[in-house]
């Protein structure tokens, strides 16, 4: 048995590599299963993906914890100790920037907090955890302090001694979140006018099993682009930062006044 391993984000295409692997493995008479690693897709977010070729049928669907080749679409997903204070400083400072960019109009001038948060793991070791992460610029104090948090918090979940830190930590994601108070924040209705069937931005292979087995080419919608007035007719898939929204055949999406997406099933 050959088995493969991909590292990638959400939507960054981790799932067509493992089909198409086994795609081309069935045409050269093999066998193969291509299937999630460790959880399901999300926009944006770290993922993993596996695919098994071998001579006679491969029906094991359990992660690929030694693989025997490894694909990795970013390698900044992979940072291992000991980490750098000032590379974390100069990632934490660009992903502020960003989330701050991204605040709505109203919100810009607010009080903001900003919150930080990474995935981690033990080398040698599939099981990650998001753990909150100090504020401020790092030395190496903060390096440490956010190494003992991991440890602290995995040995809360999977017992005490269950770690091995000699085996050294390994960072796959950096995360920033934004918290402001919003009892004085007023939504504004925005006037939408008649609704508009808005094109895709990208399109991927997806199986819709109540369709069939084949996969079919399936138009792409990025959320935050998305106005009010705008709609999405099904089968669709609408990609948010943090999320990812299906529409199925017969299914519509229309952005209201409030930016609010509503779906009405079914329309058809």
């Amino acid at each position: 048995m050959f088995a493969v391993r991909i590292y990638g984000y959400g939507g960054q295409g981790s799932i067509t590599i493992a089909e198409t692997l086994a795609v081309a493995a069935f045409s050269e008479g093999k066998y193969a299963l291509a299937f999630p690693g460790l959880r399901t897709e999300r926009a944006a977010t770290p993922m993993v993906t596996c695919c098994r070729i071998d001579e006679i049928p491969v029906i094991r669907h359990a992660p690929v914890l030694h693989p025997d080749a490894v694909i990795v679409q970013d390698m900044a997903l992979l940072t291992p100790s000991p980490f750098d204070p000032q590379l974390l400083n100069k990632a934490w400072a660009e992903l502020e920037e960003k989330v701050r960019a991204a605040l709505p109009a109203s919100l810009r001038d607010a009080d903001v907090a900003l919150d930080r948060f990474v995935e981690m793991r033990y080398r040698q070791q599939v099981n990650e955890l998001t753990v909150p992460a100090p504020s401020g610029d790092y030395t190496g104090t903060e390096v440490d302090t956010l190494i003992r948090t991991f440890e602290r918090e995995y040995e809360l979940l999977f017992g005490a001694g269950s770690g091995y830190p000699k085996a050294g930590f390994m960072i796959t994601s950096l995360r920033v979140t934004a918290r402001a108070r919003v009892t004085e924040h007023e939504f504004v209705s925005t006037e939408s006018g008649n609704p508009f069937v808005v094109e895709p931005t990208a399109s991927r292979e997806v199986v819709w099993y109540e369709l069939g087995a084949q996969p079919r080419r399936t138009p792409v919608f990025n959320g935050s682009r998305l106005v009010p007035g705008d709609r999405v007719i099904g089968e669709a898939i609408i990609e948010f930062i943090d999320t990812t929204i299906v529409l199925r055949r017969g299914q519509q999406a229309t952005v209201d006044t409030r930016s609010s997406i509503v779906i009405e099933p079914n329309t058809k």
